[in-house]
């Protein structure tokens, strides 16, 4: 049985360890080592510091709502429609 449940995107953002004010950013380099290490730097042009961390920031996540939704009465129809 499928149940609806509202999601919440959220962007989680890592702070810069130096200055402590910029936010990290992934350059797209990957060090390829076991795990896999992602290269950033921050965001605060007087800061510029590069960073290696194993997760590439900045991220989207979803919030989910613990709380279940009701189908609308035609949502089978709509979801129908929507595939052909």
């Amino acid at each position: 049985m499928e149940i609806l449940f509202s999601v919440v995107p959220v962007c989680v953002q890592f702070q810069c360890p130096v200055c402590e004010t910029g936010y990290l950013i992934a350059t797209g380099k990957k060090l390829m080592s076991n795990p896999p290490k992602h290269e950033h730097v921050c965001n605060r042009r007087l800061c510029s510091s590069i960073v290696v961390l194993e997760t590439a920031y900045p991220q989207l996540r979803n919030i989910v709502n613990s709380e279940p939704l009701e189908f609308p009465p035609d949502f089978k129809e709509q979801e129908k429609k929507a595939i052909n």
